[in-house]
């Protein structure tokens, strides 16, 4: 079973950037390399991260910032399979400089909770909500970006944008950087 796809971008003149989860194998065929940069494409599961580095590495400069793009993957993996060990993983190969943006489904509402509920009976795949505090804590090592860990539509939002009812906005997210 495959949690996730990556797409591997790396810009000649800038940060390189690793993109998660293209929709599809047609999505995934518009990437294109040119002279100012290369793509890669690998459908691989994000509970493998020695895989998707091993890939990555092929594409992109470990000696430059990276940036790491996790948005409503972990809440697809268990407790058991350990999130904040696969989160680690991947932290940890990327060098001084990078950028993580990370979001997910919170278990704050008890709608949502009913909601995935239903969908984890009558799915394949199981997604997993989890406290605010935990998914803040997978970034832990990482200094924030204001606003820090809030509620992913309150993250910079664009000026004149639709403004989403707080009670309907169950999803936080962040971007750290890693400085050490």
């Amino acid at each position: 079973m495959t949690l996730s796809q990556w797409a591997f971008i790396r810009g000649d003149r800038g940060a390189d950037f690793r993109v998660s989860m293209p929709s599809d194998a047609k999505t995934a065929s518009l990437l294109r390399s040119t002279p100012e940069g290369k793509c890669a494409y690998l459908d691989a599961d994000v509970r493998d991260p020695q895989k998707i580095l091993t890939q990555a590495a092929r594409t992109l400069d470990f000696d430059r910032p990276i940036g790491l793009i996790l948005l409503g993957i972990m809440g697809q993996v268990s407790d058991d399979e350990e999130p904040e060990r696969i989160v680690a993983e991947l932290i940890d190969a990327l060098p001084r400089g990078s950028y993580v943006a990370l979001s997910d489904g919170t278990d704050t509402s008890e709608k949502l909770k009913v909601a995935i509920e239903a969908y984890n009976t009558q799915s394949a795949n199981s997604y997993h909500l989890r406290s605010p505090e935990r998914i803040g804590s997978f970034l832990q090592e990482l200094c924030l970006v204001e606003p820090g860990l809030v509620k992913s539509a309150d993250w910079r939002p664009d000026p004149g944008s639709a403004d989403i009812a707080h009670d309907q906005s169950h999803a936080v997210g962040a971007v750290g950087q890693i400085l050490g």
